[in-house]
């Protein structure tokens, strides 16, 4: 029964979706996730977030995505730029969110942006939020320890 559901929400989602968007996406979150948290394949990754944003600007994985890899540039220092980086990974998370408000990885993504802001209590909301929307979210429930040992 769960899986006949899973299919069912998956095909309402489909027409809706660009493939190339998806496929640029997917491959995006493939690079960032791939094990290698070098410069190089994180700022690879933010080519493919943006690229999949310029054919489907409502793609909220896309933006999770382009808002995690900017916080990597950002908590690594890549960019002497860091405030500016920092203000496009909220942007990104805000953007995300206001598109997919039920899409608990955006609720975290944008929690780890208003830590890194110094902004705890928010923070500690949002992850409440992505925590409420996913109970399994488990990189929710990791930043909220972080937050709170601080």
């Amino acid at each position: 029964m769960l899986s006949v559901e899973l299919v069912n929400v998956e095909g309402r989602r489909a027409p809706r979706a660009n493939p190339d968007a998806v496929d640029l996406t997917m491959r995006g979150w493939s690079v960032l996730n791939g094990g290698s948290t070098n410069k190089d394949d994180v700022q690879r990754s933010v080519a493919l977030f943006e690229e999949a944003l310029r054919i489907d600007p409502a793609n909220g994985q896309a933006r999770v995505g382009l808002a995690q890899a900017l916080i990597l540039i950002y908590r690594n220092r890549w960019d002497p730029e860091s405030a500016q980086v920092l203000a496009r990974a909220d942007e990104a998370a805000t953007r995300a969110i206001s598109t997919a408000p039920n899409y608990a990885h955006a609720h975290s993504v944008k929690a780890e942006v208003l830590g890194l802001s110094n902004r705890f209590d928010a923070a500690l909301a949002t992850y409440d939020r992505a925590i409420a929307l996913d109970r399994n979210h488990a990189v929710a429930y990791v930043w909220t320890g972080a937050e709170l040992d601080l």
